[in-house]
């Protein structure tokens, strides 16, 4: 536990930066927006933590339900594309493209990061 709690800081600062690379990415591609990286990492951030917050009210209110899991992906998804619009001139739609987009690019990004680790395992093997 204690080499757990100094590895939080810098792991919610790469994180975020991952993520604002992303979303810079994202809306370069669905808006031609050019966001600086210091702002969406601010987006990036403001979202997180809105996220925690949010997660933890409806973990509250919703006790003992496992629609929680399928409520958190939506739910995380709008309050994201809420702070985009709301940090960004962009309308609601395309802050849920923005934001869409985002997570579209993660997937590949973690798919292609966990399919070359695999290949690298087979070739060790």
């Amino acid at each position: 536990m204690d080499i757990v709690i100094p590895l939080i800081v810098p792991a919610i600062v790469i994180g975020c930066l991952i993520g604002a690379i992303f979303l810079r990415a994202a809306a370069q591609w669905v808006e031609s927006l050019d966001v600086p990286l210091s702002e969406a990492f601010a987006i990036v951030f403001i979202s997180w933590l809105i996220g925690i917050v949010v997660g933890f009210l409806l973990k509250i209110i919703v006790v003992a339900m496992p629609a929680v899991l399928f409520l958190s992906f939506p739910i995380g998804l709008i309050v994201q594309a809420d702070v985009i619009r709301w940090l960004l001139p962009v309308t609601f739609g395309k802050a849920l493209l923005i934001s869409l987009v985002m997570w579209a690019l993660s997937i590949v990004v973690v798919g292609f990061t966990v399919f070359i680790c695999f290949v690298m395992w087979q070739r060790i093997l």
